[in-house]
């Protein structure tokens, strides 16, 4: 899943230098989301209680406006990228563990869905 990650971040890049409008992002962004949001409906009808809430398109749908608001940091993404990883792996929190909190990561336990990713690795 970290390699798909990573070619979702390279794409976002790549496209935002040929296509710099925000116009073209939100229309690619409409088509991630409404993907995740058909997933959220389709596992809730086949999988009941443990449907997919917040699974790896929906992370993807958050993380390209994340992503996309701080492709002009440039080189500090990767300073920030690794602080972003050396806190999902340093901290927890029970606190977290509560709808929606758990978005976040920072979880002490998993919570109860078929896919789940958070925020913070």
């Amino acid at each position: 899943m970290t390699q798909f990650l990573l070619l979702v971040g390279v794409s976002l890049a790549l496209r935002t230098s040929f296509k710099p409008a925000w116009s073209y992002f939100f229309k690619r962004w409409a088509q991630v989301a409404g993907a995740a949001m058909l997933v959220s409906a389709g596992s809730w009808l086949m999988l009941g209680p443990r449907y997919i809430w917040f699974g790896i398109l929906h992370f993807i749908a958050v993380a390209l406006l994340i992503g996309r608001a701080l492709i002009p940091l440039g080189a500090w993404n990767l300073v920030l990228g690794l602080a972003v990883i050396a806190a999902g792996l340093l901290i927890q929190d029970a606190a977290f563990n509560e709808t929606p909190a758990n978005v976040i990561g920072f979880v002490t336990a998993k919570p109860r869905a078929e896919d789940y990713v958070p925020l913070f690795p």
